[in-house]
């Protein structure tokens, strides 16, 4: 037990200089890799909600554009239904992206996942209640370039369905 305890190096400097210095290190890059992964999932820096209520007041016909609604660095927004498994989110995305918001339309019919990624990677997810907008009735799990992420309202009693009114580039 002694022979063991001898080979451990308890001393408080490393090859690296001192055990503080090496832990400082390590700290700033961990806290640097938390603040990264925490920033990859976030909402869009204005309200899309807001556009939508526009959108519902100004009746059917009236349009939402999703490039002037939703600032921010996207070049293309994925519409995930209800009911969208992974591999269907992942087909339409286009590589394995997780998220705990995917877990609600995973299990649910109340909500829509838009996925707005720059460059073919996710920047940022907004999980909307159907009831505020619905995107699911006239396309599954629909891809559009940020030109053509154009949506006009259809009004249905007090419901909200937004239809895409711009062909993708192609």
């Amino acid at each position: 037990m002694e022979a063991a305890a001898a080979q451990l190096d308890v001393s408080p400097t490393t090859s690296h200089g001192s055990l503080l210095e090496y832990m400082g290190r390590n700290a700033v890059a961990i806290l640097t890799l938390c603040v990264v992964v925490a920033c990859g999932d976030q909402s869009p820096p204005n309200s899309l909600r807001a556009e939508l209520a526009r959108v519902r007041q100004a009746g059917a016909g009236a349009t939402v554009d999703l490039a002037r609604a939703v600032q921010g660095e996207w070049d293309t927004v994925v519409v995930l239904n209800p009911y969208s498994s992974t591999a269907e989110s992942d087909a339409v995305i286009g590589y394995s992206w997780r998220s705990n918001k995917q877990s609600v339309i995973m299990a649910s019919d109340s909500h829509n996942l838009l996925v707005f990624m720059k460059k073919g990677r996710v920047r940022y997810a907004e999980l909307l209640e159907r009831n505020q907008g619905d995107f699911c009735c006239f396309e599954r799990n629909g891809r559009y370039p940020r030109e053509a992420a154009v949506f006009s309202a259809v009004l249905e009693g007090n419901w909200l369905r937004l239809r895409n009114v711009r062909a993708p580039a192609g």
